[in-house]
């Protein structure tokens, strides 16, 4: 198990139906992410509910590497004012992708 950092990286997580969310997030882990985006401020749009799945994609360069973009498989595990808890899957990785995110854990 993957210990909770706080993280912050650039984040766009996306799900059928809903607005697509820009963000950044707040904390990371091998099984969830929890996500800040104003986006969820805004009344009359079709915001994610719980349950919903989707694809987080994560923006982030370690040190003295090149930027990498990673997305990952999520589901809608909580909904709380501006931030947006996620259920990571990072089975359905591929090793390479799984490599990048744990580059992306252990530069920060």
């Amino acid at each position: 198990m993957i210990a909770t950092k706080e993280i912050r990286v650039p984040c766009l997580f996306e799900a059928p139906g809903a607005i697509p969310l820009n963000g950044n997030t707040r904390d990371l882990s091998g099984q969830r992410a929890t996500m800040q985006s104003p986006q969820l401020a805004i009344a009359a749009t079709r915001k994610p509910r719980l349950g919903d799945t989707g694809v987080l994609t994560l923006t982030f360069r370690a040190p003295g590497a090149p930027r990498e973009t990673l997305k990952v498989q999520a589901r809608v595990a909580h909904l709380s004012g501006i931030f947006l808890g996620l259920q990571l899957n990072l089975n359905l990785l591929t090793e390479p992708q799984k490599e990048a995110f744990l580059r992306l854990l252990n530069s920060r």
